[in-house]
C-alpha cells in the first residue's frame, strides 16, 4: 500500500466506513436533541467532511487524471449516492427509516465540502496542483 494511498485517500473511506457505522446504530438508541433540524444539520456536516476529503482523495492520485480534473463534480456525486445508499441501509436497521430530507441535506453537505476545498485549493499553494487547474 503507498504512502500516497495512505494519506490521500485512505481519509475519505475511513470516514465513509464510519458513516455507515454510525447509521447502523437502531433508532432507539440515537439521542434526541432539542434543536428540530439538529438531525440534517448532521447529516450536512458528515457528509461535508465526506466532499471535501473525497476531493482531496481525487486530487491527489495520479491514475485518472479526467477524475483529477473533474474532482468537484465526481465528489458531490460520489457523496450524494453515498447518501442515498445509506438511507436504503437504514431500511434494514431497526428503527430507522429512509428519509428523503436527510438525503437532500447529504447532497447539500457533500456540494459544500467539495466546494471548501475547490476554494482551498484556488486560495492556497497547493503542492503537486498547478496555476492553471486551481482556476478550475
Amino acid at each position: 500500500m503507498s504512502r500516497s494511498f495512505l494519506w490521500y485517500q485512505l481519509p475519505a473511506f475511513l470516514w465513509a466506513a464510519l458513516i455507515f457505522t454510525v447509521s447502523s446504530i437502531p433508532g432507539d438508541n440515537l439521542p434526541n436533541f432539542e434543536f428540530k433540524f439538529m438531525d440534517k444539520l448532521e447529516h450536512a456536516v458528515a457528509y461535508g467532511i465526506l466532499g471535501l476529503l473525497t476531493s482531496r482523495a481525487l486530487v491527489n492520485q495520479g491514475r485518472f487524471p479526467n477524475w483529477r480534473r473533474n474532482f468537484f463534480w465526481i465528489a458531490v456525486i460520489i457523496g450524494t449516492l453515498y447518501g442515498i445508499s445509506d438511507e436504503f441501509h437504514q431500511l434494514t436497521v431497526r428503527g430507522r427509516r429512509f428519509d428523503i430530507y436527510d438525503a437532500v441535506a447529504d447532497a447539500v453537505g457533500a456540494f459544500l465540502g467539495a466546494s471548501a476545498y475547490r476554494w482551498l485549493l484556488q486560495n492556497t499553494s497547493s503542492p503537486g496542483y498547478t496555476a492553471a487547474e486551481r482556476k478550475s
